[in-house]
């Protein structure tokens, strides 16, 4: 079990730095973040493929990131856009009804989708920043580690 959980390690590794760049691994992550947020439900990953091949970043972290947004996590993200968004224009927390379904979501959506997009947009924007900094100091500390891995077997 643990040479099987070393070789995903591994794996995991090689995919994260498959361009050998935290940078680019941690802005890759950022965007599919970014577009996790998004306003455009069911677009997400048609919206990270495109982006990751226009920008040439890695798409594997991309869609990582853009996954965050799911069916188990859709109403709480955009429950919190839709409340940030409200408060941000000066209505307050005006957030979902208690009762709401997800298949009533879309319909409250269409009600008020001026809060919707800017407080997707605008969380989106502050979340993918902070993941920004957050995945490239993990990064940084897994290099260092291996290298001081390295160092201590030689």
């Amino acid at each position: 079990m643990s040479k099987f959980i070393n070789n995903l390690k591994d794996h995991f590794k090689k995919i994260i730095l498959l361009d050998g760049s935290p940078h680019r691994a941690s802005l890759s992550f950022a965007i599919g973040i970014f577009i996790a947020f998004a306003p455009h439900l069911g677009f997400h990953t048609l919206s990270a493929i495109g982006v990751a091949w226009l920008l040439k970043l890695n798409l594997p972290i991309m869609l990582m990131g853009a996954f965050v947004n799911n069916p188990w996590t859709l109403l709480p993200i955009y429950g919190f856009c839709l409340c940030f968004g409200n408060y941000l224009l000066g209505n307050g927390f005006n957030c979902l009804p208690p009762e709401l379904s997800g298949g009533e979501l879309i319909e409250f959506l269409k009600d008020s989708p001026l809060p919707f997009v800017v407080g997707t947009l605008v969380a989106g924007t502050v979340v993918a920043i902070l993941s920004y900094f957050v995945v490239k100091r993990i990064l940084f500390l897994m290099h260092f580690q291996d290298k001081q891995d390295t160092i201590n077997s030689i």
